[in-house]
């Protein structure tokens, strides 16, 4: 494999505003020298500039190079406003930031920075402090952004422009021959390197938002707000202390003497958990929590977008349309998963770039915010019941495999199963019989909470806050009971995991992404590290498989000029051309539903892992897609 380093200087970290642009790029080429890497002054030229980088990619690809690149979805995002898209799907890249944390994935609570210079200092102190003298955008420590505030001498800036280049391929090369002895794990890095492409022009096409949604979204929490505020305000609340925990907590439990649940660093707890639960006790309390959480979802979910979109305004002449960026993090936590940055920069420099998208609601006025440009269509490509068809391949669980074949309905068995009525009844039922559909729900709650050995206590506390479900104890540990009794070989995955873990220190996933835990962590928090032996395949297997799904559709994608949106749970989200959507789905459906496990993981599922299909005008007016 050919390696060549790549690196770009900008004016900014944000390659969507109008005022920002490549200032200098170096590459450094294999055998790499110091002083054998090259740096290039970018035109001003837009048109001239294109041009220089789409000759340069060109012959790269026709060259059969791998470009080695730190925060490699950075760069792809700058590139795709210079580089046609056809282009840069055809390159092949590798990440040196993500092969750094493939091999040192843990899940301590400090996780090292995983910044170019950080591996510099660790792996070749000998150029430690290289950047010193160099004046990066406020927002940033320049540790792997690559962005310059303009004030660096255009020689300074070229030399260590090549520096970086130089540095970032021969870290590349070190990472990759030290993955070379985990083949699963090197594969895993592979794919998920080259779903970098789709994900960094995402990061610099953003999200259209529906002002009028937004707007009305913002009418209906503040009429929640004002009707619990003026309801509370009768029992002598403000709103400064419904703001302070500290006032909040005397309130509710020396005042009304409502029972203590939980205890912070700073005295009992008044957090969302609690507040659910006092709910339930307390007319009051119950006002105090739909309060809270409306005036924090105002907060994350109005006044965010409005801030990100009015600061992408400012900088974008004209502005045909009102957008947010949130930035996506692949290989955001230890299982792999994709996870969102809202803002970037610190202190003064911070700016609101976009949202957290990662925590959206799940109701429609909320999603409705997100819509598709005129033209296209929002498509969603969901991995149905992903992690428990994970947990049925890993534990090998007989009725988990049999519930996972076509026609099956895992949710109606188990909640059959703790009704005590027959799997057909509530199956064939739950669809015009609200008593059996909420038996249904029971049974979804079952399967969805108590597969990572999760307790009667802790199933009770999630459904009654994360599903409104009023569950009492001994409701709860009867279906503890039951579940276990009817998947009795996922008792049995915990505990191959758990000796897994205390011989081996690692767990990893079907496709070789792992994940290490310590001795220090088994002996000091030994049901968390466990917890994570059982939970990490089952996640992990999930954030490999919509890698995987990324680059096995890249070329239809392409074929249909539809565009990778985001990803969020079990689901990809897409742009896709009105004209020819339905062509699109059955296209996606087709290798979804068929992905090369076998090729990219030597693992031939026992059982079908299909996606689901929905699409609409936004993401909030989404319809199923019937085949």
């Amino acid at each position: 494999m050919r390696l060549i380093g790549f690196d770009i200087e900008t004016t900014g970290l944000e390659p969507w505003r109008n005022d920002g642009r490549i200032i200098t790029f170096a590459v450094a080429t294999e055998p790499v020298e110091h002083n054998t890497a090259q740096a290039v002054v970018v035109p001003d030229d837009i048109v001239k500039a294109r041009q220089k980088l789409t000759k340069l990619f060109t012959a790269w690809v026709e060259s059969g190079y791998v470009i080695a690149a730190w925060n490699a979805a950075f760069e792809i995002a700058w590139l795709s406003r210079y580089i046609p898209h056809e282009l840069l799907y055809k390159t092949r890249w590798l990440d040196g930031m993500l092969l750094w944390k493939h091999l040192e994935n843990s899940t301590q609570d400090s996780e090292p920075s995983f910044g170019l210079k950080a591996a510099v200092r660790k792996f070749f102190p000998e150029y430690a402090g290289y950047e010193a003298g160099i004046s990066f955008d406020g927002s940033s420590d320049g540790s792997s952004d690559g962005s310059s505030d303009g004030s660096t001498p255009i020689e300074d800036l070229l030399e260590y422009n090549k520096l970086d280049a130089y540095l970032t391929v021969r870290l590349v090369r070190k990472f990759w021959n030290s993955i070379n002895q985990f083949p699963k794990m090197k594969r895993c890095a592979w794919i998920e390197s080259q779903s970098l492409v789709s994900v960094g022009i995402a990061n610099g096409q953003g999200l259209v938002v529906d002002v009028q949604a937004l707007d009305a979204l913002d009418v209906a929490l503040v009429r929640t707000i004002d009707d619990a505020l003026t309801k509370l305000q009768t029992y002598g609340l403000t709103e400064q202390a419904l703001s302070s925990p500290v006032q909040l907590r005397k309130i509710l439990f020396d005042d009304w003497k409502l029972p203590v649940l939980k205890e912070g660093k700073t005295g009992a707890s008044t957090d969302k958990t609690v507040l659910h639960e006092l709910s339930f006790l307390d007319e009051r309390a119950a006002l105090i929590r739909t309060y809270r959480e409306a005036v924090g979802n105002r907060r994350k979910f109005v006044e965010t977008i409005r801030k990100s979109v009015a600061y992408h305004a400012t900088y974008s002449n004209p502005q045909p349309l009102a957008k947010t960026y949130p930035q996506a993090n692949v290989f955001g936590t230890y299982t792999g998963r994709i996870t969102y940055n809202s803002a970037i920069g610190r202190g003064k420099q911070k700016r609101q770039i976009g949202f957290a998208l990662h925590q959206m609601k799940r109701a429609p006025e909320f999603r409705r915010v997100i819509r598709a440009p005129d033209g296209y269509m929002i498509v969603e490509f969901d991995a149905a019941g992903q992690e428990f068809r994970w947990m049925a391949v890993l534990s090998g669980d007989d009725t988990m495999l049999n519930l996972c074949q076509p026609g099956q309905d895992p949710h109606a068995y188990m909640g059959a199963a703790i009704a005590g009525l027959s799997y057909d009844e509530v199956r064939e039922g739950a669809a015009v019989d609200k008593r059996l559909k909420e038996v249904r729900q029971l049974g979804k709650v079952a399967n969805l909470s108590l597969q990572y050995r999760t307790s009667a206590s802790k199933l009770q506390q999630v459904a009654r806050v994360q599903y409104g479900m009023d569950m009492d104890a001994v409701t709860a540990a009867k279906i503890y009971r039951t579940y276990q009794l009817t998947y009795p070989g996922v008792s049995r995955y915990w505990r191959r995991q758990i000796e897994w873990v205390n011989r081996h220190l690692y767990v990893e996933t079907l496709a070789g992404r792992r994940v290490r835990i310590s001795r220090r962590q088994l002996a000091t928090d030994e049901w968390s590290a466990h917890s994570t032996a059982i939970n990490f395949p089952i996640q992990g297997t999930g954030a490999d498989q919509k890698y995987l799904a990324l680059l096995a559709t890249r070329g239809i994608v392409e074929q249909y000029e539809a565009k990778f949106l985001f990803d969020l749970h079990d689901g990809l989200y897409f742009l896709a051309p009105k004209n020819c959507v339905e062509e699109f789905i059955h296209a996606m459906l087709g290798q979804l539903n068929h992905l090369p496990y076998e090729q990219a993981w030597g693992f031939i599922p026992m059982i079908p892992l299909p996606f689901d299909c929905k699409f609409g005008p936004s993401w909030g007016d989404m319809v199923e897609f019937k085949q």
